[in-house]
């Protein structure tokens, strides 16, 4: 069969529709096309946070110079700063990795702490049972 739109022939003599360009070869056949459904493009937004300059981070670390008071502040602002809606992403995400590590480090402070202090070579020397000699003697 030749197609009458693009000339080619086929070898199917049964088919109904050219392989190349998929017109019908049989004339009273009515082919319903589907239009394309519309695509939608999504629109890209840019980020609109603007950087956390320098001196920002250098104050931030600065804060725990402070005696007595600046690791309370520190910790304080972290928790601010995570919870904060008007903070930049990045200082809110740094905030809350920060915090995280805190908390995970004091728990293992505590734990070391509870371990030392309840070793029965150190309650010794704390009684005055032993010297300082002895308990390291005995821990070594």
């Amino acid at each position: 069969m030749v197609c009458n739109a693009c000339g080619r022939l086929t070898q199917n003599e049964e088919a109904n529709y050219c392989e190349y360009c998929g017109n019908s070869f049989r004339e009273h056949i009515n082919v319903a096309v589907k239009p394309e459904p519309p695509k939608y493009i999504t629109a890209i937004t840019e980020n609109t946070d603007k950087p956390v300059p320098f001196l920002n981070w250098l104050g931030t670390y600065a804060l725990l110079f402070i005696p007595y008071i600046g690791g309370f502040a520190f910790v304080g602002l972290l928790i601010f700063w995570s919870l904060s809606g008007s903070t930049p992403q990045s200082k809110k995400n740094w905030a809350r990795a920060t915090l995280i590590f805190t908390i995970i480090s004091f728990i293992i402070l505590i734990i070391a702490f509870m371990s030392f202090f309840s070793n029965p070579a150190f309650m010794d020397y704390m009684n005055g049972t032993i010297g300082m000699n002895e308990l390291f003697e005995s821990v070594y």
